[in-house]
């Protein structure tokens, strides 16, 4: 009877490794590098808008509809990146327009801790000018 029998093994298969969604990597990365450009030279704003809108449609390649960890991260670092360029954009704006400069524009003006007369006027003048340069470059 011990030599008869024959017995048959069960070898289980092991799972398909998962597939990772494209979608959340290129999130992923545009973030990293949307906020190092960010950092660097204040042009990172348009990569994380792509990079939110690639980790928001990366759910829609899961089976779930749920996002993973590298979506999750790329839509964080996007936001980051996206504000951050917004925040420049607006210093950039500011900045140039001279505003900015304003605090130092009002040191020679200033006597004994007012305003001299000539301050109001040569401050809207110098606003003026600004400004009407801007609405020229926007247009």
């Amino acid at each position: 009877m011990n030599g008869n029998m024959n017995y048959v093994y069960y070898v289980p298969q092991p799972e398909p490794p998962k597939r990772s969604n494209g979608m959340a990597t290129a999130s992923l990365v545009l973030g990293i590098c949307g906020l190092l450009l960010t950092c660097c030279c204040g042009a990172g704003g348009i990569l994380g808008l792509v990079g939110m809108i690639l980790a928001i449609a990366s759910r829609s390649g899961s089976p779930d509809g749920k996002m993973n960890g590298s979506a999750i991260a790329g839509l964080i670092l996007s936001i980051i990146t996206l504000l951050m360029g917004l925040v420049s954009i607006v210093l950039a704006v500011l900045s140039y327009s001279g505003i900015m400069a304003l605090p130092f524009m009002m040191l020679p003006f200033m006597e004994d801790g007012t305003f001299s007369e000539d301050f109001f006027e040569e401050f809207f003048r110098e606003m003026e000018q600004s400004m009407s340069l801007f609405v020229v470059l926007l247009s």
